[in-house]
């Protein structure tokens, strides 16, 4: 009775041999940021958004940005201090690069008006060189300086910069200006202040929120929303910093996905999320990620891409690679129409017998049925388990 039941497993999630263990094709447009601390991104809220919101949209191929801006960087100094050899020279396979510099620009190259556009001209240069097929595209600054004046200029010039070099614009400011009208002239700014400008009554309530900032040589209170506006709104120089929170990250995310969208459904190439690739929510299981040695009584993560026609089960085995082809450990998970990732979450048994000659087996089924007619499957052989 045990070996039927064994038996009736192995027939239910048995599929071929045939090995793909996180397939990497030439499949992601990669996306390139650089710029100064506008556009560093808050902890990676400005890439990974855009990233989360492409990647859900069929009809484009699935992106990867790759976020290499530096607090405090101009155009001149990104290029002079090496880091540009350093760190984004030797990235390969970019498709699009956006650039954002000029707030830093303003008062450390003085006189900017001479400085920055032949600063910037240096850089796209290299770019041009180094990332021949890539899209180069100039992002205007954000609402940064308190005076609108300062911030004209530089955009004025970013903009002349863009026409001269036949490059594409990326106008954000505009729709920046106009979130920070709709919303609040400081909902979309961090609070950065000094701890020693704090009252004595109220530092209890600012202590929690603040650290040691090396470059200011004191402690600071950051505070990425408004929840410390009515205590600490009325002291002066509250509002000061210009830094997006995670709202205005959101909102630039945002911006960007509304402007590459095009661009990327117009692209020939089918990329793995694709909706051309897909045949319109072709069941499929683009890839799986899974370790390849674990141990009896652990719990392993195995996460499926996939798409989905209509609702369907994803099936995730591992089994005995040889005769007798026991099945160690199994489940199932049903998925709507789409595509996404799933995360499965599989405990080994402590009985286990240790070996290298087990697999890992994917199947995406029809709802409510069985191996003999799965869809689409991907295995990963070599798997070994220890005791």
């Amino acid at each position: 009775m045990k070996l039927l039941k064994i038996l009736s497993l192995t027939l239910l999630f048995l599929s071929s041999t045939s090995f793909i263990y996180h397939v990497k094709t030439k499949e992601k447009v990669r996306i390139l940021l650089i710029g100064d601390s506008t556009t560093i991104g808050g902890k990676g809220v400005f890439e990974t958004t855009i990233e989360e919101i492409i990647n859900k949209d069929l009809e484009t191929p699935s992106v990867e940005v790759i976020n290499s801006a530096k607090g405090g960087e101009t155009a001149f100094s990104v290029v002079e201090s090496g880091r540009y050899d350093n760190d984004i020279k030797p990235l390969d396979n970019i498709d699009y690069i956006f650039v954002r510099y000029g707030i830093n620009d303003s008062f450390k190259r003085k006189p900017v008006e001479e400085n920055f556009p032949e600063d910037y001209k240096k850089l796209i240069s290299k770019l041009r060189s180094d990332f021949p097929s890539a899209k180069i595209i100039l992002t205007t600054i954000i609402p940064f300086f308190k005076n609108e004046d300062d911030s004209i200029i530089i955009n004025n010039m970013v903009k002349q910069l863009a026409e001269e070099e036949k490059l594409e614009l990326f106008d954000v400011y505009p729709v920046y200006k106009q979130a920070l009208e709709i919303h609040g002239e400081n909902s979309m700014n961090v609070r950065f202040f000094p701890l020693s400008d704090i009252p004595e009554v109220y530092k209890e309530v600012a202590l929690p929120y603040s650290s040691y900032v090396e470059w200011k040589e004191t402690d600071m209170v950051r505070v990425l929303t408004t929840e410390l506006d009515p205590v600490f709104g009325n002291l002066e120089g509250w509002y000061n910093d210009g830094h997006p929170n995670p709202m205005g990250y959101r909102l630039l995310a945002l911006e960007t996905v509304k402007y590459l969208l095009p661009k990327l459904k117009s692209n020939p190439n089918s990329l793995p999320l694709s909706k051309k690739e897909a045949e319109s929510f072709r069941d499929k299981i683009y890839e799986f990620t899974a370790p390849k040695e674990f141990k009896a009584g652990e719990k392993i993560k195995v996460n499926v891409k996939y798409a989905a026609s209509q609702k369907r089960d994803l099936a995730v085995f591992i089994q005995l690679n040889k005769d007798p082809w026991i099945t160690v450990s199994a489940t199932l998970k049903g998925v709507d129409l789409g595509s996404g990732t799933e995360e499965f979450n599989i405990l080994i048994p402590k009985d286990i017998k240790s070996g290298s000659d087990y697999k890992i087996v994917v199947n995406i089924l029809p709802k409510g049925k069985g191996w003999p007619d799965r869809l689409d499957e991907r295995s990963q052989a070599n798997v070994s388990i220890s005791n």
